[in-house]
């Protein structure tokens, strides 16, 4: 697994916010959002697994670098 890097804003983003939060609407992927993550992994490794998961599902980040879309904004935006 990668380990924690705070240069990283995927990792950054949910070390603050403790989930992946997009920018256009309400959804998100929250800590815990992993099914069967061990509860007592460290709370680094949790923000690198949910960043992970985010991109897997097709979640963008935003050219300001801290700003994230959920696959279903992207969608919109490329549509537009």
């Amino acid at each position: 697994m990668l380990a924690f890097d705070y240069d990283n804003p995927w990792h950054r983003h949910v070390n603050l916010y403790f989930c992946i939060a997009c920018e256009s609407c309400e959804d998100e992927i929250p800590l815990g959002a992993i099914e069967g993550a061990d509860r007592d992994r460290k709370f680094e490794d949790q923000c690198v697994l949910i960043s992970d998961m985010a991109q897997k599902r097709g979640w963008k980040e935003l050219p300001d670098g801290w700003s994230f879309l959920c696959p279903s904004c992207v969608s919109d935006t490329d549509g537009a």
